[in-house]
């Protein structure tokens, strides 16, 4: 299996598997069998993924000023097929009676419209790619996922473990950041840039939440997953203000002193959120331009896999760049 490009779930392996070792009966069967779909697909997904190009691989075949999105929703009717399923609603169509349809549709809207407003990033590849949101995905599935392609799978949860995955505006923002990166710096999804991959998708989620919704930095809960996790992981998936507290199986460390070696990218993606406070919760992702996006993703895939191919320890170095301190990265 490529290490390069893996399926990126919301909800995290290892969460998985202590949910399916200490839960009830229900929560383990729900955690098990989340499990073995998330398994069935992973090879495909990376050979499928592996087979992309960079951002320059894409030919543009027309003029697109950009700033609409172009989205399709699909009704998979709970079935575990990665080819979409029936069109439920496309762009610009009024809002239809299923509900998970609608806030996937404005999801993916949400994020489209952060990237833009922001950084007038023409969707998550800077070249217009459609986004298509596929609701309903299997029978009680507890999961969200970015296919490394050009579709996001919904679950709708088994409601202990997760709800309406649909629900988390964070949580689509997050998985389309996974896209954003791939297509920057494709960000090997293993060791400490796999965990500054899932960093990077949570910070953007956040963010993407906080735009929708017409948040400041002191208003925003910093709490990732909280519209869509059920009583077993309450209060939420992840808190970037106060990492390992989300909930009670949440044993993700506060920074890189507690990096946990061999660990789940998701448990050590902590590592990037101290940036996001230390200047005023607003970091060095909130005011740079697209041009300086690029740049710091790729020096970070050049950083990491350097290091990591050749046993490098840089900590000293990987703090100063996420803090925005590092004197070859400012803007």
């Amino acid at each position: 299996m490529s290490k390069r490009q893996p399926r990126h779930c919301i909800l995290p392996p290892d969460l998985l598997d202590r949910l399916a070792r200490a839960g009830d009966e229900a929560v383990r069967n729900a955690a098990l069998d989340t499990l073995q779909f998330d398994h069935l697909f992973r090879l495909a997904r990376a050979e499928m993924a592996s087979r992309l190009g960079g951002r320059l691989s894409r030919p543009i075949t027309f003029g697109r000023i950009g700033g609409k999105p172009q989205r399709t929703i699909y009704d998979q009717q709970h079935s575990t097929s990665q080819s979409p399923g029936v069109v439920a609603r496309a762009e610009g169509q009024a809002a239809v009676d299923d509900v998970a349809v609608n806030q996937a549709y404005d999801g993916l809207g949400y994020t489209y419209d952060y990237y833009w407003t922001k950084y007038r990033r023409d969707s998550i590849d800077g070249q217009g790619q459609p986004l298509f949101g596929l609701v309903h995905y299997g029978v009680n599935y507890d999961n969200a996922f970015w296919d490394n392609v050009r579709n996001m799978f919904f679950g709708d949860g088994d409601g202990q473990i997760l709800t309406q995955t649909t629900a988390g505006i964070d949580v689509v923002g997050h998985e389309l950041t996974h896209g954003v990166t791939q297509h920057e710096a494709n960000l090997t999804y293993s060791g400490q840039s796999g965990a500054l991959n899932e960093s990077i998708s949570d910070v953007f989620g956040i963010q993407v939440k906080q735009f929708a919704l017409g948040l400041d930095v002191t208003q925003s809960d910093w709490l990732i997953g909280a519209e869509i996790v059920g009583p077993a992981l309450k209060p939420a998936l992840r808190s970037m203000k106060a990492p390992g507290t989300a909930n009670p199986h949440d044993n993700q460390p506060a920074d890189m002193d507690g990096y946990v070696d061999g660990g789940d990218v998701h448990t050590n993606s902590a590592e990037g959120y101290f940036s996001v406070f230390k200047r005023g919760m607003r970091g060095v992702y909130q005011h740079c331009s697209e041009k300086h996006l690029h740049r710091y993703l790729a020096e970070f895939e050049f950083r990491y896999s350097h290091r990591e191919a050749n046993g490098v320890d840089d900590k000293a170095r990987a703090d100063r760049i996420l803090s925005g301190d590092d004197p070859d990265l400012r803007w």
